[in-house]
């Protein structure tokens, strides 16, 4: 921790990722998993909303937003993250750590 000339301890100052309620997808990959998660365990990991525009949607996982040009793209990608929450987790970290 860092202190000021006088002594007086000064707060850390976090990144936004950080203080961001959902674990870092780093973090994730890193770490070795005591014990696998059922699926309903991963999708209670993070709350889902959806915001739909005049053309196409987002959906918010956690505090990641995804943008998707159509309703369709959206609904699609959503039903594999429900259907194989692991592997579509895994591929958006992938995509997030990309860019």
């Amino acid at each position: 921790m860092q202190e000021r000339e006088r002594g007086i301890p000064v707060e850390p100052v976090y990144e936004m990722e950080e203080a961001c309620d959902a674990p870092r997808a780093m973090d994730r990959l890193e770490q070795p998993q005591m014990e696998k998660q059922t699926k309903q365990e991963i999708l209670r990991e993070y709350e889902v909303a959806f915001s739909f525009l005049n053309s196409g949607c987002t959906i918010r996982i956690g505090c990641k937003h995804i943008a998707f040009t159509t309703i369709k793209e959206a609904m699609t990608a959503f039903n594999e993250y429900v259907n194989d929450p692991e592997t579509a987790r895994e591929k958006w970290f992938k995509k997030f750590n990309e860019e």
